[in-house]
């Protein structure tokens, strides 16, 4: 007997059919999102300064290293991670510029203690950070009271190995903060000092000051690391 399949029953199975389907890639994208957020939350925790692993972040998240590696790959491909060139992975700046208003927070934060540095010292000060490897200028101030000064743009970029501010960040990667001193690297003529500094919390940074004419390390020092505690005790109380 040639069974008869009712319109209604067919469409009302095709429907209950795209549903099923639906839902399943509705939970597997809210899986994946929900992992990948698991991910950034990890290496954003502060518990390892000099990056993650691939296979250290398998073991802490109980994944696969293939698996590790495919979600990975989109969010470095997207700036919210970086790899190292030693192969650990940390959170990129795209997490900073997911809000435009963050990093005006940011700037508006960081800028009272660089206005005191530069017109303490006498000379042009900026806050580095790092993005896709590069020292990035995130915030500068002028000094006030000289007739003449370097001048230095926000968003001016370099690579990490030349210039004070590179690489006193690369310093501190190895958990030193010592002060660096470079002369003509980025500008002709133009002296550099610079520290690492953990003001900005996951997000490898320095602080430092170009002036025109050599200035003292000894005096210079304090005077960085005063503004790298001012940025800090604003970003912990805003």
């Amino acid at each position: 007997m040639t069974r008869v399949t009712d319109p209604v029953d067919a469409t009302r199975d095709a429907t209950s059919d795209h549903r099923s389907w639906s839902t399943q890639n509705d939970t597997s994208g809210a899986q994946t999102v929900d992992r990948a957020l698991g991910l950034l939350l990890l290496l954003g925790s502060g518990s390892r300064r000099e990056g993650w692993t691939a296979s250290e972040l398998a073991k802490e998240l109980g994944w696969s290293r293939p698996a590790v590696y495919r979600m990975l790959r989109p969010l470095e491909n997207h700036r919210f991670v970086r790899k190292s060139s030693e192969g650990r992975y940390s959170l990129g700046l795209a997490v900073l510029e997911l809000s435009s208003s963050l990093i005006g927070s940011l700037t508006d934060l960081a800028l009272p203690a660089l206005r005191s540095l530069a017109d303490a010292t006498g000379a042009t000060a900026h806050l580095t950070i790092v993005d896709s490897g590069e020292a990035v200028a995130l915030a500068v101030s002028e000094p006030s009271r000289v007739s003449m000064s370097v001048a230095y743009r926000v968003g001016s970029r370099h690579p990490l190995n030349v210039g004070a501010a590179g690489r006193a960040i690369l310093l501190g990667r190895d958990g030193k903060f010592d002060i660096v001193t470079s002369h003509g690297e980025l500008e002709a003529g133009a002296y550099g000092y610079a520290v690492a500094t953990t003001a900005l919390p996951h997000v490898e940074a320095s602080i430092g000051v170009v002036a025109l004419a050599p200035l003292d390390p000894a005096v210079v020092e304090p005077h960085l690391r005063s503004a790298s505690a001012e940025i800090g005790s604003a970003m912990r109380t805003s």
